[in-house]
């Protein structure tokens, strides 16, 4: 079998049936699965899932218990028969020659992971499919790839294509998706799949693939707990990778944590005290190991960073004000 496209899926009676149609019509010229993983959906989406798959012999469904989209992908990973992987979210759409792209890219480049660009929609009738044409292939190293990709800003694990035999290898622990993160996850799949990679395509200028722009997002919504995810998967990249640039994110992201707390009023960021001492704690250790880490930012971050480590109070009086 040529590939395995991954949908997990959470109560997405309201857009499962537009992704596999989009999907379908993708891989109709392939040898491909689709599995989808309803992870604990308490909705409709099971009643649309029975409809749709006995009329399909290319759509199979595993059911898990609400444990995440970070453990559906790692089901459908395990359970993936193709020699390819890639995944799709439940509210996103695919171009109809995505697939038949990207992995006509990858055997002829032997790339291990092969990627396009992407673009936002939010009105099906504003959307215009992929036109079919060449596009000039970006050649990475493992090394390379995390410096000019994943640290600025490619660090989605959809819209690519990843060889099954790099995720999967024969003897060796799989490459899986850390299940204790909300956020971030997606990057620290990728850091961990291609760091074992030789070598890695992008098709730059091929949008295969559609992002729905959700305002309703994990990225969007006041803050919770486990927005804490943003500083925890920058932590966790120092696995992967030296690089300077990744202190940089590293303040940015904390900042970008403080400000979401920043924005909740006065009575409601008294039970998050400790987030802030933490976001504050961290970026002042950050500072102190690189006294020249001001110097890498720009000017706004400098006036953000310089006034939470030295008024942190003020600093989240000012900008809930500023955000009103």
């Amino acid at each position: 079998m040529e590939l395995t496209v991954i949908i997990p899926v959470h109560n997405g009676e309201n857009y499962i049936r537009r992704c596999l149609k989009y999907v379908r019509a993708a891989v109709k010229d392939l040898d491909a699965e689709i599995l989808v993983i309803n992870d604990g959906s308490t909705d409709g989406t099971s009643a649309v899932l029975e409809e749709i798959v006995p009329k399909c012999n290319n759509i199979f469904v595993i059911t898990t218990d609400d444990k995440g989209v970070s453990a559906s992908r790692n089901e459908g990973i395990k359970g993936a028969k193709g020699e390819y992987i890639s995944f799709v979210d439940a509210d996103d759409i695919v171009s109809h020659n995505l697939f038949s792209r990207l992995l006509l890219t990858a055997k002829s480049k032997d790339s291990e992971i092969t990627g396009c660009s992407f673009f936002k929609w939010s009105n099906l009738d504003d959307v215009t499919d992929t036109l079919d044409r060449e596009y000039l292939p970006t050649i990475y190293t493992s090394d390379n790839y995390m410096r000019k990709e994943i640290l600025n800003g490619n660090c989605r694990c959809w819209s690519k294509v990843y060889k099954s035999s790099l995720l999967k290898p024969f003897g060796e622990e799989p490459v899986l998706f850390d299940e204790s993160l909300t956020v971030g996850e997606d990057m620290i799949f990728l850091a961990r799949a291609s760091k074992k990679a030789t070598k890695i395509v992008e098709l730059k200028g091929f949008t295969g693939y559609g992002y729905y722009e959700n305002t309703e997002g994990v990225m969007t919504r006041p803050f919770e707990l486990s927005y804490m995810d943003q500083i925890k998967c920058w932590e966790m990249m120092k696995e992967y990778t030296d690089r300077p640039e990744r202190e940089v994110h590293m303040a940015m992201a904390i900042m970008l944590v403080a400000s979401k707390i920043a924005c909740l009023s006065a009575s409601a960021r008294r039970p998050y005290s400790s987030c802030i001492k933490e976001c504050h704690d961290k970026l002042k250790g950050l500072f102190e190991e690189d006294h020249h880490l001001r110097n890498k930012l720009d000017r706004g971050y400098r006036i953000k960073t310089g006034l939470f480590r030295r008024f942190p109070g003020i600093y989240m009086f000012v900008y809930h004000l500023w955000k009103r």
